[in-house]
């Protein structure tokens, strides 16, 4: 909870009263309610002036931030046919989680 004009609860929390926090931010007892979800903010419920409910989604790029811009356009010449990686890229990619592998091992039998 922000303060006594703010409040923020989980998805659970409000599927289990919503008609009451509605109510309370309708009235005025609350000027802002957030919804989360796992801990991210998923939206905020808040009265106008008039007394309406509005509410502001959250975005699909705030709430997965880190995949902002995905999924990227494939380009019209995109050669579907060619490996991602050669041969020595995937030698070398398995080489070096192999050593990470072992470096754990070592790490954790010490």
């Amino acid at each position: 909870m922000a303060s006594a004009a703010e409040m923020t609860v989980s998805a659970t929390e409000f599927k289990a009263k919503c008609l009451d926090l509605m109510n309370k931010v309708h009235a005025g007892e609350l000027r802002r309610l957030r919804v989360t979800k796992r801990g991210k903010p998923l939206v905020v419920i808040q009265s106008d002036d008039a007394g309406a409910l509005t509410v502001e989604p959250w975005t699909f790029e705030s709430t997965i931030g880190c995949m902002k811009g995905w999924p990227r356009p494939v380009p019209a010449d995109h050669d579907w046919e060619k490996p991602l990686y050669s041969d020595a890229e995937l030698d070398g990619f398995l080489q070096d989680t192999a050593d990470q592998i072992e470096g754990n091992r070592q790490r954790s039998a010490a």
